[in-house]
């Protein structure tokens, strides 16, 4: 399967627009507004927008308001006075690909790379920027879109056998739940760290879905919930005898980590000794720490490139 990503973030602007009824109408200061667009096109032609979008503003007395998207225009713009706002894309949406120009749109499947709703806060006569970021999955061969700030998506997935957990986890003991991880893969670097050559994988705005799942607090869980938009941090070491291994940790979106590695992998090295930017698929040990449990076990890994 081959992945690609598409990021729909807020660009300057001052406009209007008429808001749907919802709460008590704010009174805007003149320059203060969002803007959220609803088409990106790529450096090769290829389209996204979203169709069926739906945006609700949270206000700062926890008010709500609603925002329609049309498909027949670039974006929309909500003037707002300055406070602290919350921006959710409601169910319902569809993120559509054009390859002829925007002639003509068809729907793909999208794994949102953030939480939903997204904070925003808006000062006087400033335009702010919000991000909804989307990783496309495309199982039909090779998607080229360099959009936004992620050219090249890439992928962790595998399944979490679970050996002993404590409390809200004690009842995944013998049992697997199946993950997939979707992230930018441009924030690499190689370096020198401890004296072994290694490369360094730090990635934000994760992509993070969660399958299989027969306790449910993963997939629909709030386990799975907050680790959309989390973060990742792998290394990938060249060690002085010749082999690679893998160590890394994803978190969440309130910092509770997910461990894994040490675990061999293969990857091969560059002419200065780096390991190099490859695939590569290992079983690792993995442990698992949130506010009140526990989890530990084993993990398959494999890392795919788009």
């Amino acid at each position: 399967m081959r992945h690609s990503s598409v990021v729909v973030s807020a660009l300057a602007a001052v406009a209007a627009l008429s808001l749907t009824t919802g709460c008590v109408e704010e009174q805007p200061v003149e320059g203060s507004s969002l803007e959220i667009p609803l088409v990106q096109t790529g450096a090769d032609g290829t389209v996204f927008r979203l169709s069926q979008a739906t945006f609700e503003i949270i206000f700062p007395d926890m008010t709500t308001q609603q925002v329609s998207g049309d498909v027949n225009q670039p974006s929309i713009t909500i003037p707002l006075a300055p406070g602290h706002y919350g921006v959710r894309l409601v169910d319902g949406w569809t993120l559509e690909r054009s390859t002829d120009g925007g002639m003509s749109f068809a729907s793909v499947q999208a794994v949102m790379g953030n939480q939903n709703p997204q904070p925003v806060a808006i000062f006087p006569d400033t335009d702010q920027q919000v991000v909804f970021r989307f990783y496309v999955r495309d199982a039909g061969g090779s998607l080229s879109v360099t959009l936004g700030v992620v050219a090249d998506p890439q992928q962790l997935l595998g399944t979490l056998s679970f050996a002993q957990a404590t409390g809200a986890l004690a009842n995944y003991v013998g049992k697997t739940v199946d993950y997939s991880l979707y992230f930018d893969g441009s924030a690499q670097r190689t370096a020198i760290e401890n004296g072994v050559p290694v490369r360094h994988y730090l990635a934000t705005g994760v992509g993070a879905e969660f399958l299989n799942d027969p306790i449910g607090l993963f997939n629909p869980g709030p386990i799975g919930r907050a680790a959309v938009g989390g973060t990742l941090d792998m290394v990938v070491r060249a060690n002085p005898d010749g082999t690679q291994e893998v160590i890394g940790t994803f978190y969440n979106v309130v910092g509770n980590p997910l461990s894994f590695g040490p675990a061999p992998v293969s990857v091969g090295l560059d002419a200065m000794g780096f390991p190099l930017d490859a695939a590569f698929a290992a079983t690792a040990p993995f442990s698992l720490t949130g506010p009140t449990s526990t989890a530990a076990g084993t993990t398959t890994i494999r890392h795919a490139l788009n």
